[in-house]
């Protein structure tokens, strides 16, 4: 009886020692930087030259796009009908780019690419004197748009300006027993009034900065299918 309970006593101190034992962790895994990109050998630019404000929209074809300093000094691009152009194969780095057209003024921009991307430009038309003549007819039932006098028959000449200058404009019409009047709007404000000259002449003078304007040509009363000509000297 004493030799079993020694083999029992035995058994149990056995497992409990083994229900003890420290439980092994899970090793860390060691921490890695991330792989850096690495810089291309060669990048590609490509964008559009158009005009500057307010014609913002308008292609400048033709326009000839020239690196002028950085490892691709002397390379050169012509804009398409559209205005676009792409350079391919540039070492990446920094770079200056001067832009031309004929009746253009030149630009010139410091360029930066560490990759492929866009890089647009704008050129403002040549300083000069515009002179444009607009001949027509106008009537009662002519398209209607607001004037000093409220919603009336007319005809809106649109002028795009670039440069700061002088508008002056000249109406006249015929038969003369018809009333027309003639206004400056830009965008939709009305800047100024023509002056009443004679039965049949109005004129307006002023000065102006880049813009979009209107003269505004319109009807009050009188002969329906009156002809006018309107005469406009204006910086472009």
């Amino acid at each position: 009886m004493r030799t079993l309970t020694l083999v029992v006593l035995t058994v149990l101190a056995t497992a409990c020692g083994e229900s003890d034992a420290t439980t092994p962790t899970t090793p860390t895994p060691p921490i890695t930087n991330p792989t850096p990109t690495p810089t291309p050998t060669t990048v590609t630019m490509d964008g559009t030259v158009r005009e500057s404000a307010p014609t913002t929209n308008t292609p400048v074809p033709g326009a000839t796009i020239r690196i002028t300093s950085g490892a691709q000094s002397g390379q050169t691009r012509q804009a398409d009908g559209n205005g676009y152009y792409v350079f391919d194969g540039l070492t990446p780095g920094a770079f200056t780019v001067e832009v031309s057209a004929p009746n253009y003024g030149t630009t010139t921009a410091s360029v930066t690419r560490q990759s492929s991307g866009q890089e647009h430009f704008t050129l403002t038309p040549t300083r000069r004197e515009v002179d444009q003549t607009e001949t027509g007819e106008i009537g009662a039932g002519a398209a209607r748009c607001e004037t000093r006098a409220g919603s009336q028959p007319c005809v809106i000449v649109a002028m795009d300006v670039h440069h700061p200058g002088q508008i002056e404009a000249n109406l006249d019409w015929l038969p003369t027993t018809t009333n027309l009047d003639l206004d400056l709007y830009r965008d939709e404000t009305r800047l100024t009034t023509s002056q009443n000259v004679s039965l049949n002449f109005e004129a307006v003078s002023i000065g102006v900065d880049p813009g979009r304007y209107q003269l505004r040509v319109y009807y009050r009363d009188g002969v329906v299918g009156t002809r006018y000509t309107l005469r406009v000297r204006r910086p472009n």
